[in-house]
């Protein structure tokens, strides 16, 4: 049962699941929901980078067991994640994204839940946040990782709920209150650089495979020659050309995405901060944690601590 105004997700969402290499161990299209569609996946296996089909819905994916390393090519460039149980996933309607995939080292299978919810329940929840006379402000609603222990429950509740061939009319008030927290808590997961509208490529081919061989390989011991050859230019040319383009020395940009990937990792994970400094490639945890500091103006473990 739904009521006859209810949103309905897009038939494009239906296609989105043959993109993923999994086992589809559960999914709303057997009982007929309509307001959202709510696949759940068992994945065996890593992935080679592989590109997820665009839907007009808001995807939202939700990690409920094991743990994953996910790396998406956002802006030119790889940003990685750790991905636990609770861990949620954002791509805006109309957008793809290209992935890889990485188990944790147990090499069990993950689990993970996409819903793909209807753009109408978010316009609609917008409205009750617009003051009379102020317009309305759109954001995409992208972001590569964060943890939203309500958002988790919510996903359980609607496995419990398709295990039992509960009415589309539940998962109908699902959406209005899942749009509805969303909303609310936007500031929590929000990230401008997640956001392609504005992303800012470089339009020269040699800094754009440069920056994503740094984004690949930036926990490795990395060189101004190996960023020369791979932009295939001499050291010296490159070194110029990478600043006059880019505003940063070579070595700059790799320290912030180094930086990037902790804090993702600080906030998704229980690593030790000496962990995350090995895993993202800086010298020590002393100089990781004098660089986040100066970054940041606060200690790793602070910044941990208030991510929370």
């Amino acid at each position: 049962m739904q009521s006859a105004s209810a949103p309905t997700f897009s038939s494009a969402s239906l296609r989105c699941a043959s993109a993923i290499r999994s086992h589809l161990v559960q999914s709303s299209r057997d009982i007929g929901w309509t307001s959202v569609l709510v696949d759940h996946h068992r994945i065996d296996a890593d992935e080679d980078p592989f590109e997820t089909l665009p839907t007009p819905d808001q995807t939202i994916v939700v990690m409920t067991r094991g743990a994953q390393r996910i790396a998406s090519f956002r802006c030119g460039a790889w940003r990685e994640a750790v991905y636990r149980v609770g861990t949620v996933g954002l791509t805006a309607g109309g957008l793809s994204d290209r992935l890889r995939r990485r188990r944790s080292r147990n090499a069990q299978p993950f689990e993970k839940v996409n819903l793909y919810v209807p753009e109408e329940f978010f316009v609609e929840a917008a409205e009750h946040f617009r003051g009379i006379g102020t317009q309305r402000v759109e954001r995409v609603r992208s972001a590569l990782a964060f943890d939203d222990r309500l958002l988790g429950e919510t996903v359980l509740a609607l496995l419990e709920a398709m295990r039992r061939n509960v009415p589309d009319f539940y998962a109908e008030a699902a959406m209005q209150w899942l749009a509805t927290h969303m909303l609310t808590m936007g500031g929590k997961w929000f990230d401008e650089r997640d956001d392609r509208r504005h992303c800012g490529l470089i339009d020269d081919h040699r800094l754009a495979r440069v920056l994503e061989f740094m984004s690949a390989r930036f926990a490795d011991v990395l060189t101004l020659d190996d960023f020369a050859a791979e932009a295939g230019v001499s050291k010296f040319h490159f070194a110029r050309l990478f600043k006059e383009r880019t505003g940063l020395s070579p070595y700059a940009m790799l320290v912030e995405i180094r930086l990037d990937s902790s804090k993702r990792m600080l906030r998704t994970t229980d690593l030790a901060v000496a962990t995350v400094a090995m895993r993202c490639g800086f010298a020590s945890p002393t100089h990781f944690s004098t660089l986040f500091r100066k970054r940041l103006g606060l200690s790793p473990t602070a910044f941990r601590a208030i991510a929370r």
